[in-house]
């Protein structure tokens, strides 16, 4: 049977609206434009950072990955420009190094068809990918930048006091919400295993010996950082609930239980060692630089001017994988 013209046409068009899909804008940030697909790497990034593996989400946990995503997106971006104003770009050597990882990732993945099945599970495009190797670049190049022009500020007693508030010796307690394999638990064991972590917090809040605590409940006590503890700091933590909740408890005091994606956590503050910094104020420098820096790209992104396009209604844990083309 033959099409009629109009049919043809409309034929015609869906494949073009089709094949748009993925490219087209899903924001603006200043005058770059963001593609869907890009928007839904993030998405589906912050949906598993917040959320993990679900059967089903809600509303309010899209609207959670959804600002996540526009905040980072608009970070990225916001680097990019200012090193375009500084006429910071990177090297040559620096690119071939980038493309060089890309190289071996593809070799340890089996080859193009791996890479390409590696994308398509990461919620990626390879124009995303490269971009996100980019923005990693950029954001290296303007925080030593910015690290140079500040290196005076860096003296051993501003270290110091930096280390004393911003440092902690953590200890935790965690209990998987994951099965060997790595799957979720069941909705019965999470309650089940809910249950034994408000048991254990009450029991550390009585004040029985926390490292007895880590040997007899804790599923990573033989893991570094699972028995002894972590040093660490307020910026190296900022992006795990537990860490942050450390941070807002007393020196010697006990959390109740923190939920996160991967476990149910119950932590303990300590005052971090002094002897700790001496062999580590490289480290300590870098955080410190890395926490200012991220105080004024906060500043910078807040002046961003950023537009959202419809379809950033319309994408959704259920439909994003329609836009990774």
């Amino acid at each position: 049977m033959k099409r009629s013209a109009a049919a043809v046409m409309i034929l015609a068009l869906c494949l073009t609206l089709c094949s748009c899909r993925g490219k087209a804008a899903a924001m603006t940030v200043g005058d770059s434009k963001i593609e869907q697909a890009e928007y839904v790497f993030y998405l589906n990034y912050n949906r598993l950072k917040l959320f993990g593996e679900c059967d089903s989400y809600t509303n309010a946990q899209l609207q959670s990955a959804r600002q996540a995503a526009i905040v980072q997106i608009v970070t990225a971006q916001t680097v990019r420009e200012k090193c375009r104003e500084l006429g910071i770009e990177p090297d040559d050597r620096q690119l071939a190094q980038a493309g060089s990882e890309k190289a071996d990732l593809t070799a340890s993945l089996g080859g193009k068809k791996g890479f390409e099945k590696y994308l398509k599970t990461s919620c990626l495009t390879e124009r995303t990918y490269d971009k996100l190797s980019q923005n990693d670049l950029y954001y290296s190049l303007l925080l030593d930048h910015y690290t140079r022009q500040n290196e005076a500020k860096y003296t051993t007693e501003y270290l110091q006091d930096y280390y004393a508030d911003n440092y902690i010796w953590l200890k935790y307690i965690r209990l998987s919400l994951h099965t060997d394999t790595g799957e979720r638990v069941s909705a019965k064991e999470e309650q089940k295993i809910s249950g034994l972590a408000d048991t254990v917090a009450q029991k550390a809040k009585n004040g029985s010996d926390f490292d007895e605590l880590i040997w007899s409940y804790s599923d990573d006590s033989g893991v570094a950082g699972g028995s002894e503890g972590v040093i660490i700091s307020r910026r190296a933590g900022e992006s795990q609930a537990y860490v942050q909740a450390a941070f807002e408890i007393a020196e010697g005091e006990t959390s109740g239980v923190i939920t996160q994606s991967d476990g149910l956590y119950i932590v303990k503050r300590l005052n971090a060692p002094p002897e700790y910094l001496e062999p580590n104020l490289d480290g300590v420098k870098n955080d410190a630089a890395e926490s200012d820096f991220a105080l004024q790209l906060a500043e910078w992104t807040a002046q961003a001017q950023v537009e959202l396009k419809k379809s950033v209604d319309k994408i959704t844990f259920g439909n994003m994988h329609k836009y990774v083309k």
